[in-house]
């Protein structure tokens, strides 16, 4: 949900934040967009959009954020207050785009008393079907330990960095499990931000005070989970525990697709 505080004198929400879709290369659709005046006066909303992410294969085929975001899309709104109302826009996929096209949908009140013009934006995907090519990997998990007296154990720390190799945005779920004298314990990792192509993103995680892991060799399994894997990427290795850091090895680094 976007929601901007009452106090702004921009309440106002508009659903979904971010929205994917799938289409074939030629075809067209239309995707829609809840904007709720949530305020007591009518708004005159405007909308433009940018292209949220340019990639490479697509730039070399000439393709712009105009070819499937029509300049019809971009238009004005009044909106009563009180009122729900949905916002349509037409977007097609150009014949010779590949992986994935985002741009980013901005709605911003023209209002000439307001001392500051905000807009807020909202995110488009659109994965071009038969294109897609999901390729992802570890690059790296590690961690740092440090003494906790008022629990009487460690305050242990995670990290696990996930690089993209393919063509579209991921929004992996990381787990991970590590096998010690007192048993099997779970380490949960935050979610961050997207993974975008040919980038690498650190997920933090964090064990519940009191565990401890005295220097030594652990058996570690990380666990990454993405809608576009075919299957869960699993890889189980090594933590080597030092006196105040983890490094994980699993002889080479293996990637999923």
């Amino acid at each position: 949900m976007a929601l901007l505080p009452a106090s702004t004198g921009w309440t106002f929400e508009i659903l979904p934040v971010s929205q994917e879709v799938q289409l074939a290369v030629g075809n067209a659709a239309e995707v829609g967009y809840v904007f709720h005046n949530d305020a007591e006066k009518k708004r005159n909303i405007e909308i433009s959009v940018v292209e949220w992410r340019s990639y490479a294969w697509n730039r070399e085929k000439g393709i712009k954020i105009e070819q499937w975001f029509p300049a019809e899309n971009l238009r004005c709104l009044e909106i009563e207050p009180g009122e729900k109302k949905k916002v349509t826009f037409k977007v097609n996929v150009p014949r010779t785009a590949r992986g994935e096209l985002a741009g980013m949908i901005y709605f911003s009140d023209t209002d000439p008393s307001q001392q500051y013009k905000i807009k807020f934006g909202v995110s488009l995907y659109i994965r071009v079907s038969g294109t897609v090519e999901t390729d992802v990997g570890l690059s790296e998990v590690g961690g740092s330990r440090e003494p906790d007296k008022a629990v009487q154990g460690e305050n242990l720390k995670f990290w696990v960095k996930v690089l993209n190799r393919g063509n579209v945005h991921l929004r992996p779920t990381i787990s991970a499990s590590v096998e010690s004298r007192e048993g099997v314990f779970e380490i949960p990792f935050k979610y961050g931000t997207p993974v975008f192509p040919g980038e690498q993103v650190v997920f933090p995680g964090e064990v519940a005070p009191g565990k401890r892991l005295p220097p030594g060799e652990y058996k570690m399994t990380v666990r990454l989970k993405e809608p576009g894997l075919r299957k869960d990427f699993v890889q189980t290795g090594v933590l080597r525990v030092t006196k105040d850091a983890m490094r994980f090895s699993n002889q080479g680094i293996r990637d999923g697709r």
